[in-house]
């Protein structure tokens, strides 16, 4: 089993939940969400809670695909890196995405990073 990819599997499951779990405390039973201020219309609001707990199944998704690989034997991972590379770097630029766009104040970036980190290890 490769660990590596165990864990970066075990840390996208993790971050998927919290980020459902955080966003509908904080985000969407806010009563600035609620009510749609001049920033949020009201007839969006439903598009953007969607695409929000899209994130979350993305990584629920990619969760399983690195679980699944972690169990592969060696020179079967070897025949997937090209794959791992390009999931690791979508990842990356996610990680520098949230960063920037939040000034480093966000901490999905951290998590984001050491999955990536994690893939391009493994």
């Amino acid at each position: 089993m490769n660990l590596f990819l165990l864990l970066a599997s075990l840390l996208c499951c993790v971050l998927g939940i919290l980020h459902s779990l955080l966003g509908e405390k904080y985000i969407f039973q806010s009563d600035e969400f609620k009510k749609g201020g001049d920033s949020i219309r009201l007839k969006f609001s439903q598009i953007i809670r969607a695409t929000w707990h899209l994130a979350s199944i993305f990584g629920w998704v990619f969760s399983v695909i690195l679980f699944l690989l972690a169990n592969f034997s060696s020179k079967e991972i070897v025949e997937w890196s090209s794959a791992l590379y390009v999931m690791a770097t979508g990842l990356l630029i996610s990680a520098f995405l949230v960063s920037g766009l939040t000034h480093g104040k966000h901490p999905g970036w951290i998590v984001l990073t050491i999955i990536s980190l994690l893939i391009y290890c493994h």
